[in-house]
């Protein structure tokens, strides 16, 4: 045999080789493709733009080659900050294939951070932004379920950029936020209380739970198959639990017909455990067969007349329509109907014009009627249902169990929840911040591969995010405010139990070596340490005092050793009170800072306590004052020394706790960096219930009202309505000081 015949034959041998080794590999590189959601089936594409199936099937094999060009060139022009072009090369990555995370992270963080600085006003700013999150949201998430990354980024882009302070329009950005998410859900935390707040959730979850469960298990199919579990009376079944639990409802239903076929004739309770099982899930395939309105009117008739006058009217059962309703109760929270009906079409859209009277009448319908019933128990939970699921890829079930006050709340309704974090305001961005990302951890579980990084800085991002609702999650919305100050923010105690749980699961995470990373655990026990201190506080300001003492008993249980308790002595102390006092006090701040501290305590006290006027506030303000007046004695106690040159008090000794207070109330009134409406609110508060015992009113009525008359009058206003002569008014103000303006408190 010649050496070129020997040469042909190795290889055909070598090219036998690799074409049997490259069919060997077909399946697994496919399974691979498909555990990192890289495939893209023409043949299953119902439901997705079509552009996507043409330019699936026009390129083939070409599709690869294409994405790498336009990904090198988007990449090159993001370096030479044209942004704009650069988004429209990555937009086309997507059509090439929706199955790479990675663009759309790019896409999104490119409008939200680098596109919207490049634009001139915040509404254009805004726009921006809101189109990251709603790209990543409603379009980067559902085709790539899986990537924990998109789950961590779009929680990001909503934690930083809308709810921090590094964008100089963030305000602005809150207010449109608060907005749109008080429109679909409504201001629950302001009007309700924290269990009611639960509850409500727990309605919109049971509806979509209802009627919108088409490929996962309904909460009445999981109830049911961990009834036949727990049973045993099927060993098929209890053995493979977990992997049945994970089956979609048309798989469930062949599982169960094949553990049928496995039961013995006479076994009749396991037959009584599959008929069970068999109805319920036939219930549940049958209505994803059908139109889930149609079910809903079926079987809620109050409804029925609600949505016909809706459609006869132009309205169908949609987000626009959700948005009108919400934006009604949303303006008759602060006017009464006939001012709210009278309202431009550049402040009230026309199709909430539309639906006023219907909205009218069924709040002054009796509560127990069909009227009431029927839009706001029936119709109102179905439509926000269907709105977060079909428009926000939002999953009411996961959001009722994330809030959940208590997790035996949820224990008692389903076995398989984990519990929740606190009654969630969902008008904050903290709390979407915290719900994405909780749930890309939750993804983690589906994950095949190996790539585990994002999974503990997921769940490090959901703690940041219900730390800072401990620290501001409390929501105040006033849609009649200037646009940048319609929200205010305060910290919520409610939450701080949430922020135990969080911080306990982040500490178990970190421990384990299976997340690829290790935190020493002194450094979990430290920040424990430092937030029970803050527990103490915000449930001493903004809670209650018996809140406040149970975190300091708490605080002195689990930290009483500690280097903190021996250098400073705090934890020795009786008095919550003083403990609180003397936690801000000893503060190294200096003088000057602790005047600061105490005119901070002042204008907290009358911008978010008289200002909002609610119960909850005015107990801000009470607390904000007590915490002033402790501050106050302290200071003269430390700094109200004899010089010698002054007999009789000490040089630096501040003046009577109230002549402060009158002063900080008028430099208030006057400051033009707080809202006119706030302010006029504050002082309408103040005349109303005499500030609780503390006269602002009349003491300070003079020194300011020249000034916020005339900016009344500028807005077409009337004072003597807005800011009436208050009763027993102090005419001179001899005694107190005389100087106006001074230093204000800038926004935090």
């Amino acid at each position: 045999m010649t050496r070129d015949r020997l040469v042909q034959l190795a290889a055909v041998f070598v090219a036998l080789a690799a074409l049997v080794g490259s069919a060997l590999l077909i399946d697994p590189i496919n399974r691979q493709r498909q555990d990192l959601q890289l495939t893209f089936a023409v043949e299953n594409n119902q439901g997705e733009p079509p552009q996507y199936a043409l330019l699936a099937a026009g390129l083939g094999s070409f599709r690869g080659v294409a994405v790498n060009a336009l990904w090198y060139r988007a990449e090159m022009m993001k370096r030479d900050g044209r942004f704009a072009e650069a988004n429209t090369l990555a937009t086309w990555i997507t059509y090439l294939q929706p199955r790479f995370p990675h663009v759309w992270g790019f896409l999104a963080w490119n409008m939200a951070y680098n596109i919207s600085v490049e634009t001139y006003t915040p509404q254009e700013r805004w726009d921006w932004v809101s189109k990251g999150v709603s790209l990543i949201r409603e379009q980067g998430i559902p085709y790539n379920p899986n990537a924990v990354r998109l789950y961590r980024e779009l929680g990001w882009i909503l934690f930083h950029k809308i709810g921090q302070s590094t964008d100089d329009v963030n305000w602005y950005y809150k207010g449109e936020f608060a907005r749109e998410w008080e429109e679909l859900l409504g201001a629950g935390p302001e009007v309700l209380s924290p269990q009611e707040v639960v509850n409500e959730m727990r309605t919109v979850a049971i509806y979509g739970d209802r009627y919108f469960s088409a490929d996962g298990l309904s909460r009445a199919v999981a109830f049911a198959l961990d009834a036949a579990i727990e049973a045993g009376e099927i060993d098929a079944l209890t053995e493979d639990a977990d992997a049945i639990r994970e089956l979609s409802i048309l798989q469930l239903n062949e599982r169960l017909a094949d553990l049928r076929r496995t039961v013995s004739p006479g076994d009749e309770s396991a037959a009584a455990l599959l008929d069970e099982l068999d109805a319920v899930v036939a219930d549940q395939i049958t209505r994803a067969e059908r139109d889930a309105t149609t079910t809903f009117l079926e079987e809620n008739p109050q409804a029925r007349p609600i949505v016909e006058a809706l459609r006869e009217q132009g309205l169908s059962l949609n987000q626009t329509t959700l948005r009108a309703i919400g934006q009604c109760l949303m303006f008759l929270r602060f006017r009464p109907a006939d001012v709210v009906a009278t309202l431009p079409p550049t402040i009230m859209s026309p199709d909430a014009q539309t639906v006023l009277p219907l909205v009218v009448q069924a709040l002054n319908a009796p509560p127990d009627g069909p009227l009431y019933a029927g839009l706001f128990g029936q119709l109102l939970p179905y439509l926000r249902a269907k709105v977060l699921i079909e428009d926000y890829n939002m999953k009411p079930t996961v959001m009722w169990r994330y809030m959940s006050a208590t997790p035996q709340q949820v224990l008692d309704d389903d076995p398989t929840a984990a519990g929740g974090y606190g009654p969630l305001d969902w008008r904050h961005p903290h709390t979407h911040s915290l719900y994405w990302s909780r749930l890309g951890v939750e993804q983690y579980r589906d994950l095949r591969d190996d790539t585990r990084v994002d999974i503990l800085n997921t769940q490090r991002q959901a703690l940041h995010s219900l730390q800072s609702l401990v620290e501001a999650g409390t929501v105040a919305f006033n849609p009649f405010n200037r646009p940048g100050q319609q929200i205010d923010l305060l910290p919520d105690p409610d939450f701080i139990e949430g922020y135990l749980k969080i911080i306990d699961e982040t500490q178990a995470m970190a421990a384990d070596d299976e997340f690829g990373q290790r935190i020493r655990e002194d450094a979990f026990d430290q920040g424990k340490e430092n937030f029970l201190q803050k527990a103490v506080l915000f449930s001493y300001l903004y809670g209650s005092p018996g809140q406040a003492e149970h975190y300091f008993q708490r605080l002195k249980a689990e930290y009483g050793d500690s280097n903190t308790a021996r250098s400073t002595g705090w934890y020795e102390l009786d008095s919550v009170g003083d403990f609180v006092a003397l936690l801000i006090f000893e503060e190294d701040i200096g003088r000057p800072g602790l005047i600061g501290l105490i005119n901070s305590r002042f204008v907290e006290a009358f911008r978010k306590g008289l200002g909002v006027g609610n119960p909850r506030a005015l107990a801000v303000f009470s607390r904000n004052l007590e915490i002033a007046q402790a501050v106050h004695n302290l200071y003269n106690e430390k700094y109200a020394y004899e010089t010698g040159l002054n007999v009789g008090g000490g040089r630096l000794r501040l003046p009577p706790f109230e002549e402060m207070a009158f002063d900080a109330f008028t430099r208030f009134m006057q400051d033009p960096n707080h809202d006119l409406i706030v302010r006029v609110n504050a002082y309408q508060t103040a005349f109303r219930l005499a500030a609780q015992g503390l006269p602002l009113a009349p003491q300070t009525y003079r020194r300011w009202a020249p000034t916020v008359s005339e900016q009344l009058a500028a807005q077409g206003i009337e004072p003597t309505a807005a800011i009436p002569v208050p009763p027993n008014v102090v005419e001179s103000t001899d005694g107190l000081d005389q100087r106006q303006g001074g230093e204000t408190i800038q926004r935090q």
